[in-house]
């Protein structure tokens, strides 16, 4: 009797272990077909929910967005063209990745991913001091990408020294994240779609 309750209680325990890996924070995935008022856009850039870009191949990437992406258009005489963004509050060390499906064109480009920690102690006015942890990700070709971004590849931008990155492991406040979008020329065109934005373990 003692060793099936042992046994129980491991099983219980390895399932607990397990759950807590698969933990994840979805940000947003669109599929209520609305920009949620969540959201702030900014400068050059318009945002708005669209049909998921349909696929003749099979891409399971596609698949897992679902029938609603959010689709991002703009222009720029000066590479940057706008960005957008959402006020969150969680705990870093809850989660070690952050993942986000982009759906790019022919225009490329880059997404500048920002996450601000809040510094200093509640109630006081270090509690408005802000470090904002930076990483770029590519826009390719056609078609749908997932990135999953180790957090600890987000570094430090006010330092400019990517040695200096997220300690999201050792905690940190996730306070806002906020999406900047950047053309691939100095004067053009910005064109994609994001989708399934999270945070995970």
């Amino acid at each position: 009797m003692k060793k099936l309750v042992l046994f129980i209680l491991i099983i219980f325990v390895a399932a607990s272990a397990a759950y807590a890996r698969l933990t994840f924070y979805l940000v947003d995935n669109f599929e209520d077909g609305i920009l949620s008022n969540r959201w702030y856009v900014f400068d050059k850039i318009s945002a708005s929910v669209v049909p998921n870009p349909e696929s003749k191949e099979e891409d399971s990437v596609a698949e897992a967005c679902g029938d609603k992406v959010l689709k991002l258009e703009g222009k720029t005489s000066g590479w940057y063209v706008g960005g957008m963004g959402t006020i969150l509050g969680i705990d870093g060390a809850d989660y070690s990745r952050m993942v986000i499906d982009i759906y790019g064109s022919k225009s490329f480009g880059k997404i500048k991913l920002e996450l601000f920690e809040k510094n200093g102690q509640e109630g006081t006015n270090e509690n408005e001091k802000e470090t904002k942890w930076v990483v770029e990700i590519p826009v390719l070709g056609k078609g749908f990408t997932r990135y999953s971004v180790p957090l600890s590849a987000f570094y430090n931008e006010d330092t400019k020294d990517s040695d200096v990155v997220f300690h999201g492991t050792n905690g940190g406040n996730i306070s806002k994240l906020q999406v900047i979008f950047v053309s691939a020329t100095k004067e053009g065109v910005f064109d994609c779609a994001v989708d399934n934005i999270m945070f995970t373990f």
